[in-house]
């Protein structure tokens, strides 16, 4: 969905832009914005006296812009480079954003926009935050960095059709063989086709510390709709070389 903008940030950039509102506007960036008026939008991010939530708001029209600039030319707009340094220095601002317009790593043009291929180029360049394994169980985090390749293995395994994981991280413990085919069969049940895991889904994955172990929530994504509404279920626990993870299920919560 889209980044929730504010109505402060909405009627100061209205009244700076002169933007022909009606106040009645649903998705304010997408039904105002003017690829005729990239570099003005630009050069007023760059120069102007804005808080966070109004960078927040004025780059969603940004990059609508462009999208819609592409749309109209075939071609990303000339402000390309100014437009991706800005959306990397301010990743903390707007990575609800990129996730939005990238719409992970699907292939397929009628499930993406035009200028999603060029946002994913620029998340890429986003540096990836180092997040570390939390011990707290009154609330979520996000799943520790060192977990992550060995959960991309399980789930490349399943891309491959693997679910006895058969070839994975040597830290994934086995599964047995009522597990598997409970996971090979709600996987077919869904009646997606899964695809490697994208970098967008650490910005959804959980992991919640149960005193003993983390039990984490690792997002799936599908080829036909981004990400989808499965879940890989594991739960983390430490060992003498540093972690072990266990298989639970593959559902939709």
């Amino acid at each position: 969905m889209l980044p929730i903008l504010t109505a402060g940030a909405i009627s100061k950039l209205t009244r700076m832009l002169e933007l022909p509102a009606s106040g009645a506007e649903q998705d304010w960036e997408l039904e105002l914005c003017d690829a005729a008026r990239i570099d003005e939008f630009v050069r007023l991010y760059e120069t102007g006296e804005l808080d966070d939530e109004d960078r927040r708001a004025l780059m969603s029209l940004i990059v609508a812009s462009a999208d819609d600039a592409l749309g109209a030319s075939g071609t990303i707009p000339a402000q390309q480079a100014r437009i991706a340094a800005l959306l990397v220095r301010d990743a903390h601002l707007h990575l609800a954003l990129l996730d939005y317009w990238s719409q992970g790593e699907i292939d397929e043009p009628e499930a993406q926009f035009l200028i999603s291929p060029w946002i994913r180029e620029v998340r890429r360049g986003v540096p990836e935050p180092f997040c570390e394994a939390i011990k707290d169980s009154e609330r979520e985090h996000p799943v520790a960095t060192a977990w992550r390749p060995a959960l991309r293995s399980i789930v490349s395994a399943f891309v491959r059709g693997d679910y006895e994981l058969a070839e994975v991280d040597p830290r994934v413990d086995p599964v047995s063989v009522e597990t598997s085919a409970q996971m090979r069969a709600y996987a077919a049940e869904y009646g997606e086709t899964l695809v490697e895991l994208p970098r967008d889904t650490w910005s959804t994955s959980i992991a919640s510390w149960t005193g003993t172990d983390w039990h984490v929530l690792v997002d799936l994504w599908t080829r036909e709709g981004g990400r989808s509404d499965m879940v890989l279920d594991v739960r983390v626990r430490e060992s003498q070389d540093g972690f072990r993870i266990a298989i639970h299920l593959v559902y939709v919560p």
